[in-house]
């Protein structure tokens, strides 16, 4: 058992981790994207909605970022093979992928409902993160569900972008002095 345990996990560091060049600018993208999301989440500490948003957004990156460069679903797949072959589930494979793909549907679900109701006021202040957050979910989607879809990096790469321009936009002074010499004050994203 411990054997199979250590061929799995050395089978999956062999196989994590992406050397190309676009998985390594969506790494660093998500690195800098992280910095600026923790930055802005500390400004937010006096408004307690906007701070647990971005308190989500800042973990969310965290997580893919470190998925990026790991595949922790790699690790999933193998264990739940091996899971499968033992329990003799392996004629019912398909069976399952569509119960995970679901599982992982009513899971964002639940996020995003969760969000809405804990930081409502704060939706309308973080829309560009909020449409960051989406695409990179919908990025999770077509690739858990085994669908080719070319260029499917730059759906990856296009949400970290909006969450990063959301981070350094929001994360500016609010008050700002216009071309008058008058301030203003920047309301949403």
């Amino acid at each position: 058992m411990f054997a199979r345990i250590d061929h799995i996990l050395g089978r999956w560091l062999s196989l994590a981790g992406d050397d190309t060049f676009w998985s390594w600018v969506i790494t660093i993208a998500y690195l800098i994207t992280f910095i600026f999301s923790l930055r802005y989440t500390r400004k937010q500490s006096g408004n307690r909605p906007l701070h647990t948003l971005w308190m989500f957004i800042t973990l969310f990156i965290a997580v893919m970022g470190i998925n990026k460069q790991l595949d922790i679903q790699i690790l999933i797949i193998m264990v739940g093979r091996f899971c499968a072959n033992h329990l003799g589930l392996r004629a019912y494979r398909y069976h399952i992928y569509f119960l995970v793909f679901l599982f992982l549907i009513l899971m964002m679900v639940v996020i995003l409902i969760f969000l809405f109701r804990v930081s409502k006021t704060a939706l309308k202040q973080s829309k560009t993160a909020l449409s960051g957050v989406l695409v990179i979910m919908f990025f999770i989607l077509l690739r858990a569900g085994f669908i080719y879809v070319p260029h499917v990096h730059g759906v990856e790469l296009l949400g970290i972008l909006l969450i990063l321009a959301a981070s350094l936009r929001r994360g500016r002074d609010p008050s700002r002095l216009n071309g008058k010499g008058e301030k203003t004050i920047v309301e949403q994203d």
